[in-house]
């Protein structure tokens, strides 16, 4: 067997694994999910998922992994606009929406999950270096309230959309959200800022 195939099948039995424990998380705690069952509805068996993982959290970690690396894969497509706020609330919409269906799931396993742990503090980082670049303020605490308001702000939105049924259209949540943080960070940045970025 070639390399490639190996490399396939090793792709394969880990999305399997992912997919298996995404439907199980919607049925029971993960404190409760055991490595017998993951495996089972994976259709491998227990050695296998041990070949991949050490537990049910370690899959979940990597689940997120991959949520993060949409988000930094665009970030890092505009590398010259990527400090602009407009434009990291856009790509966290655009990552939002290509991972709904699995963030959907993380959000019944825990409603809490999307304000906390390393989704949010990623999003708050790359907020708080977007802003940085376009405000004036003297203070890191202020700097990191507005980035840790606009980021909890912005991911309240998107939880409800997805618990609602994404009944609106991504471009709209996209728009109001970016309008909302445009009227936050708007005393905060000076006159000759405003007609050069990309916010509103």
């Amino acid at each position: 067997m070639n390399s490639n195939s190996t490399d396939l099948r090793i792709i394969k039995t880990r999305q399997n694994i992912k997919n298996a424990v995404l439907k199980l998380i919607t049925e029971k705690p993960v404190s409760s999910i055991t490595i017998t069952e993951v495996a089972k509805s994976a259709l491998i068996n227990r050695k296998t998922f041990y070949r991949h993982y050490e537990s049910v959290e370690a899959v979940i970690i990597e689940i997120e992994d991959d949520i993060l690396e949409t988000l930094l894969s665009l970030l890092n497509k505009n590398n010259s606009s990527c400090l602009e706020v407009g434009v990291v609330l856009r790509y966290i919409g655009t990552t939002i929406e290509m991972n709904k269906d699995t963030i959907y799931k993380m959000i019944k396993m825990s409603p809490e999950y999307i304000y906390s742990g390393r989704l949010k503090e990623l999003l708050r980082k790359s907020t708080e270096v977007s802003v940085r670049s376009v405000v004036e303020v003297k203070s890191e605490k202020t700097l990191k309230i507005l980035s840790q308001f606009l980021v909890t702000g912005v991911l309240s939105v998107y939880s409800d959309w997805l618990i609602n049924g994404c009944k609106e259209s991504i471009d709209f949540i996209v728009d109001v959200t970016r309008t909302i943080a445009y009227g936050c960070l708007v005393q905060f940045i000076p006159q000759d800022k405003l007609k050069n970025i990309d916010l509103y």
